[in-house]
């Protein structure tokens, strides 16, 4: 569970998908955990288009520091091969998928490696009747590696602030999209996007706010870039661009989450 935005630092991995020529790219992973067939079981979140191509795919999980919330210089290197075994969610135009990680993490429990890495679960996600208390523009952050640009050394993501640009209660364009005010680049996609939502509880007579950081989506589409016309001696064209992206709802992870327990219990039934 992300308590606050501080995790938001251990929650993310960068994907290295490998095709058979060797060619490498690089994106954002969130790390997930869910209750499957009565175990705990943990997966590695993006978006299709990531690993369409893929071979394989690389990736380098960091080892915890001198506490389990600060990240070291080193990394569990691990190469995952079962390409097949990757669950995409059950609408093939919804572009996100979850990389089974249970056996590298036991593995890394096994070798005695602490790693620094959080958890998004359920209970973390925007959705039902907290999804209907957003306003129409909020402040989000979110955690990803653009450009493949992090913290090398450490193995951590760039966090960027903005807002949202749409009304998260209104579906963008007739789907579970929203869009926002950030910068994205190739490797930012995957990345997790949060909100800070105010809740309220009553204690004593008193109501007492309070705070909590939530999961409201991820990126997978940055839109175009704005053509900008000069005008001087000849006509030059440039472009900036347009700091809009496309984040996909956290109701979509749910529905993939209720896929990857739908699997699970047919393969346990055919077992």
């Amino acid at each position: 569970m992300i308590k606050n935005i501080n995790d938001l630092k251990l929650a993310t991995i960068m994907v290295k998908p490998i095709t058979k020529n060797g060619e490498v790219a690089q994106a954002t992973g969130f790390f997930y955990q869910a209750m499957v067939n009565g175990s705990l079981e943990q997966f590695i979140i993006t978006n299709k288009h990531v690993i369409r191509n893929a071979h394989e795919i690389s990736l380098e999980l960091p080892l915890a520091g001198i506490s389990a919330e600060m990240p070291s210089n080193r990394y569990m290197g691990c190469t995952f091969k079962d390409i097949e075994s990757i669950v995409s969610h059950p609408n093939s135009e919804v572009d996100l998928c979850a990389i089974p990680a249970s056996k590298i993490f036991k593995l890394a429990q096994k070798k005695k490696w602490k790693l620094a890495a959080t958890f998004f679960e359920s209970s973390d996600l925007l959705v039902g009747k907290f999804a209907n208390d957003v306003d129409v523009i909020e402040d989000i952050y979110m955690a990803g590696f653009p450009g493949g640009f992090g913290d090398n050394y450490h193995n951590t993501p760039l966090i960027s602030k903005g807002t949202t640009a749409t009304d998260f209660k209104i579906n963008f364009n007739g789907k579970k999209d929203f869009v926002a005010n950030l910068t994205g680049w190739n490797g930012s996609s995957g990345s997790p996007v949060m909100m800070t939502k105010k809740t309220r509880r009553y204690e004593k007579n008193e109501t007492i706010e309070e705070s909590r950081l939530v999961l409201a989506g991820v990126m997978y589409v940055c839109l175009d870039h704005i053509r900008i016309l000069k005008v001087a001696k000849d006509k030059v064209y440039t472009t900036l661009p347009s700091n809009l992206l496309v984040i996909l709802k956290a109701e979509r992870i749910k529905e993939l989450e209720s896929r990857i327990k739908k699997q699970a219990s047919l393969q346990a039934v055919a077992a």
